[in-house]
């Protein structure tokens, strides 16, 4: 057999496919018109208006430059690049052409590299595009070069691991919202390792390596000023070493993996079964399942969408986790009175923001899953209508944030029990992560609606989220000036608004009216903004899925009954 040069003709394909999407420019153009509109805003925050007297003017002014900078450019990396490689597999083994590739003469070596190849090519390319805007900073003056290159380097070696671990776990995973949400996850444990080592059990920064930490490498340009590039450096060969095992091991397993997969198919286990069955016995005698006359879709998403053994373990960990860590909470809230309720806050802010990860997967594959399969299709040749089906779908997914803002409230209703004049903050705490859950979820709803792949609503779903979970506060910190004003605007961040309410029950806080008016604020805005998304869905769903829309009357009936009765005639003759 002859041997072929690079990757094969598998990068080939991979890379005329990805170049000729008009979505990867489009990507690209939206990158680098953020990075410009945070330039824009530093601009104005720190230059319109004041004089820049002095050099320290000058550094300070350098620094926000830099900030804005990489925390955009940490941020899109984190998000886009295991988005670009969730699908790797996933797709290919749900439409049987990896099984196809593996009876030609490709090397398993060239399916994996070619793919890894084509699609880290793209993530590179998008993080190219900073280049100029880097450039461009340095001319402002005020930001060191060495600096930049050093958040450079650690941005490279984050696309690297990110992209090959995506990749990875595509190799065993069957959907792609799967592999997202196992990535996202890890890397939450793993950049939310540090601070939460500091901040509860109380051990200094030094205890933890640098080298581990790319949050330091990042948005600490100083901390090794005789080798400035050293750590960073050191940092991407990690990166690379560890891609190169992650690699090596979907090189050496991927063809066994998939014929099993395929031979076995989706047939869930015996005992899954038989739990699944115990657990509707125990929920239809409790009366906690919905109706079949109700709403047809919410009881078929009620009894058909069951977790994939992926989703099981994690929901497990975070419930594992959550139980822990508020157990830990109401502990010091009770054993420490004096500390404010920082800790009942830090972890009320944690679980929300992790937790509403998982609801941006199920909201975002109620939908989209059934679309790239094909059976939507059956779905929508129903005499159902259209609303019936969006309500159907909504409250499919939304039924998870009951269980996500259980730890919360008990956190923040432990802390009620210290301090009884501020019980309102338990329905406020409540109805933040109630109303930010439906909008998420209709912002879910409406993008599976209207974009096809799935992979890349999730990945939507998930940026939107963390904008509004840490862009938005941070672009708060930097516009506004005084800490009352500040502090309200920063309510809507899913991680800062439930804290700060939590943190404000255990204590005597001046700002506790000013902070609940604020909650009830943020709390209607975001009921609306989900009760917009949802009618916009409405307004476009047959359209999006080219199914015929209006609701015509027929002798004072709808056509849908009329459907129905005659249905029903027919198969009683």
């Amino acid at each position: 057999m002859r041997v072929r040069c690079m990757t094969g003709p598998v990068f080939t394909y991979e890379w005329l496919i990805t170049s000729r999407r008009w979505q990867v420019y489009a990507a690209r153009s939206m990158f680098v018109a953020t990075l410009l509109a945070g330039l824009a805003t530093v601009w104005a925050t720190s230059i319109v208006g004041r004089s820049l007297e002095t050099f320290q003017d000058l550094a300070t002014l350098g620094e926000e430059f830099y900030q804005a900078i990489v925390g955009i450019q940490f941020t899109l990396i984190l998000t886009v690049a295991p988005a670009a490689l969730a699908g790797a597999f996933c797709v290919d083994k749900s439409r049987g052409t990896l099984i196809h590739l593996m009876v030609t003469d490709l090397t398993d070596a060239e399916i994996v590299l070619g793919k890894l190849a084509a699609r880290l090519i793209a993530v590179l390319g998008l993080l190219a595009c900073t280049l100029p805007v880097l450039a461009l900073v340095c001319l402002l003056g005020g930001v060191d070069p060495v600096a930049l290159t050093r958040a450079f380097l650690v941005a490279v070696g984050l696309a690297l691991l990110t992209s090959t671990l995506a990749l990875t776990l595509s190799a065993w995973a069957h959907r792609p919202y799967e592999v997202l949400f196992t990535t996202y996850t890890v890397l939450a444990i793993w950049l939310l390792a540090r601070p939460t080592w500091t901040h509860a059990f109380g051990m200094s920064w030094a205890s933890w390596p640098t080298l581990l930490d790319p949050i330091e490498l990042t948005f600490e340009p100083d901390v090794d000023p005789t080798h400035p590039l050293m750590s960073p450096a050191w940092f991407l060969l990690l990166c690379a070493m560890a891609s190169a095992v992650l690699t090596t091991a979907v090189v050496r397993r991927i063809r066994a993996v998939a014929i099993r997969q395929a031979s076995r198919g989706q047939v869930s286990p015996t005992s899954r079964r038989r739990r699944a069955e115990i657990l509707r016995r125990v929920a239809r005698r409790l009366r906690l399942t919905p109706s079949l006359d109700g709403n047809p879709v919410l009881w078929r998403e009620w009894h058909r969408n069951r977790p994939s053994t992926w989703i099981v373990v994690l929901t497990w960990i975070y419930t594992v986790f959550a139980t822990a860590f508020s157990a830990w909470a109401i502990v010091e809230e009770w054993r420490v009175p004096t500390n404010d309720g920082q800790v009942a806050g830090w972890v009320t802010g944690l679980l929300t923001a992790i937790g509403f990860l998982l609801l941006a997967t199920n909201a975002s594959t109620s939908l989209a899953e059934e679309r790239a399969r094909g059976s939507l299709d059956v779905l929508l040749a129903t005499p159902l209508s259209t609303r019936s089906i969006l309500v159907g779908k909504w409250l499919g997914a939304y039924r998870i944030i009951l269980g996500l803002a259980l730890a919360p409230g008990v956190i923040s209703l432990s802390s009620v029990v210290a301090n009884p004049a501020h019980w309102l903050g338990v329905p406020l705490v409540l109805g933040l992560i109630l109303s930010y859950g439906a909008a998420l979820t209709s912002l879910g709803l409406m993008l599976a609606t209207w974009i096809v792949r799935q992979a890349r609503v999730l990945a939507l779903v998930v940026t939107a989220h963390l904008l509004v979970t840490v862009g938005w506060l941070f672009l708060v910190i930097e516009l506004v000036d005084g800490d009352r004003l500040s502090d309200g605007l920063a309510i809507a961040s899913a991680f800062y608004g439930p804290g700060l309410l939590t943190a404000l029950i255990g204590g005597d806080s001046k700002d506790w009216h000013q902070a609940c008016g604020w909650a009830v604020i943020w709390i209607g805005i975001y009921a609306a903004v989900a009760g917009l998304l949802f009618l916009t869905t409405l307004a476009t769903f047959d359209r999006c899925l080219g199914r015929c829309s209006g609701t015509p009357r027929k002798g004072g009936f709808d056509v849908e009954t009329t459907v129905m009765n005659e249905h029903v005639s027919t198969v009683a003759e």
